[in-house]
């Protein structure tokens, strides 16, 4: 049965900033997150990168103890680089698979790297596969399965660029997280999907609209349509709030963690609305 997930990347001002220190602590954000009536979580990687295994335990009771689980954790790793910060790159990466399973996830949503297709050389892109069939074969260990976010910048940045890395990276437990391209074009979204359905285990849902966040239900992308493409395909993975309304602030000082999670829990209704209307049987 898919299922309605809260990124907490949403949940923290700090998410571009040059070293992503969380403003919050995960342990001070489940409490709240449940009382919001979220079950589900997407766990932004610097929420737990950062913290040692006995921390992760202790998260892991905390949310058992609200009735919360981590299905995913995301995780942004650099590619294409070699040498010693290819090494440290892919030792972060092993230990936020390691956190997964700690926190009982069955995927890590990763970027697919850090540079876009056309700016990618032949040698950093072979690097950039080693460094991927390298993380299915840890991921597999820890029966975790791997998506790759289609988004710009990426080696995920077009249609074909995302099929030719799937086909060349040829793990079985490399799937796809489906982020729309085009935020304004509902019919370019309906149709990528359609185009991946076979591999996407994920959905980022985001509402945009005059190149700022808003509302799922005021968004430029008709969500409606979306969501009826959705269960017209069968669906039966994870759909995920990953930014909402008032979570970008210019300064982490007036960010309104209540009133954030107020816009998170209408775009949760107005989903589960829609799941209901065309018949896709979507669980929290």
């Amino acid at each position: 049965m898919p299922r309605l997930l809260l990124n907490t990347i949403a949940l923290d001002p700090n998410r571009w900033t040059a070293d992503k220190t969380p403003h919050f602590a995960l342990c001070d954000l489940l409490l709240p997150i449940a009382e919001a009536g979220f079950r589900g979580l997407e766990v932004w990687q610097h929420h737990v990168a950062r913290e040692d295994d006995r921390a992760v335990a202790a998260l892991r009771r905390q949310a058992d103890d609200l009735g919360l689980d981590f299905p995913v954790v995301g995780l942004y790793p650099t590619l294409h680089h070699e040498g010693e910060a290819e090494r440290q790159a892919f030792d972060t990466a092993r230990r936020v698979l390691d956190h997964a399973r700690r926190l009982g996830a069955s995927v890590v949503k990763l970027f697919v790297g850090s540079k876009g297709t056309a700016e990618t050389t032949e040698a950093e892109y072979a690097r950039s596969l080693t460094f991927v069939q390298a993380l299915c074969e840890e991921a597999r260990t820890r029966h975790l399965t791997l998506t790759g976010e289609t988004h710009p910048d990426t080696l995920f940045d077009t249609l074909s660029a995302t099929r030719r890395f799937l086909q060349d990276v040829g793990a079985e437990n490399f799937k796809v997280c489906f982020q729309p391209y085009d935020f304004t074009d509902t019919p370019r979204a309906v149709a990528d999907y359609a185009a991946l359905r076979e591999q996407v285990l994920h959905v980022h849902l985001q509402g945009r609209k005059d190149d700022g966040l808003s509302l799922l239900a005021a968004a430029d992308l008709d969500y409606d349509i979306l969501l009826k493409a959705l269960a017209r395909h069968h669906f039966d993975g994870f759909l995920c709030l990953e930014f909402v309304a008032g979570c970008v602030v210019p300064d982490p000082a007036v960010f309104d963690l209540a009133h954030v999670l107020e816009t998170a829990q209408q775009d949760r209704d107005f989903v589960l609305s829609l799941a209901a209307k065309h018949a896709l049987a979507l669980s929290l």
